[in-house]
């Protein structure tokens, strides 16, 4: 079963064809030491929340799940006057339009955005991080 994590991934792989890069957080390691292909984004996990339990003899408990999208674009002006934040305005959008709404598996809603903001300017690169979350249902029965 594909995981929520890499079905993003691939949502973004298929939908973003500007992005010459799509992977996981051990790639994002490479390019914050200068090993840089961009524009790229980086998919992982960031974090999993859970309501209390709601029955007395089983576990229903509702989760969100929160997944980061970082985006990685060279931090340079072009020819036309743009610059790094602009083409990574671009590319934020374009991903928002490929998973807002979108639902990765069947056991989870569709994603939510979250937020973003500026990570870092490094080895002539920015990396902006968006958040997305979905909520799932955790059951046993005792």
């Amino acid at each position: 079963m594909t995981t929520i994590r890499r079905a993003i991934e691939e949502r973004v792989r298929g939908q973003v064809p500007a992005l010459r890069h799509v992977a996981g957080a051990a790639d994002l390691d490479a390019v914050k030491k200068g090993r840089a292909v961009a524009p790229s984004a980086h998919v992982f996990e960031v974090s999993r929340t859970a309501q209390p339990n709601s029955l007395l003899m089983a576990v229903h408990q509702e989760t969100t799940d929160s997944y980061a999208v970082v985006v990685v674009v060279a931090n340079h002006r072009d020819a036309s006057g743009s610059d790094s934040s602009d083409a990574c305005r671009l590319l934020r959008d374009q991903i928002a339009t490929a998973l807002i709404g979108w639902q990765a598996n069947p056991e989870s809603a569709a994603l939510e955005y979250v937020g973003g903001h500026l990570v870092d300017f490094a080895n002539q690169h920015l990396y902006w991080q968006e958040v997305y979350r979905t909520t799932g249902t955790l059951r046993s029965v005792a």
